[in-house]
């Protein structure tokens, strides 16, 4: 998987762009967000637009970050999820978990007011 790192006015905004599938994935994720919360940052947007596959072992590093963002009292959307990833949410139940929304610019302006 590639993780395209971009700050947007105080939002960080993590694209995925491949397969999501374990462990090495992981810690660039994890390691990627406890760097931003070190550097002050709380809202994240992680656009989900060209994520190809995710796994039990992505969900479970989702749900690590969604936890350590929640900690700082920041926020976590999930954008853009293709019609595949959205179905693993919603059978997971992990839909009434983690903020998913359509568009992107539309939530990276919102949290940038």
């Amino acid at each position: 998987m590639e993780l395209q790192e971009e700050i947007e006015g105080k939002v960080v905004l993590l694209s995925f762009i491949g397969s999501f599938l374990g462990e090495t994935d992981g810690v660039v994720v994890v390691d990627a967000v406890n760097d931003y919360i070190t550097d002050g940052y709380t809202d994240f947007v992680m656009d989900m637009q060209q994520l190809e596959h995710i796994n039990s072992a992505g969900l479970s590093i989702l749900i690590t970050v969604h936890d350590k963002i929640k900690k700082v009292q920041g926020t976590l959307t999930l954008t853009q999820l293709t019609e595949r990833t959205l179905k693993l949410f919603k059978v997971t139940k992990l839909d009434g978990v983690f903020n998913l929304q359509n568009s992107t610019k539309e939530v990276v302006k919102k949290l940038n007011q």
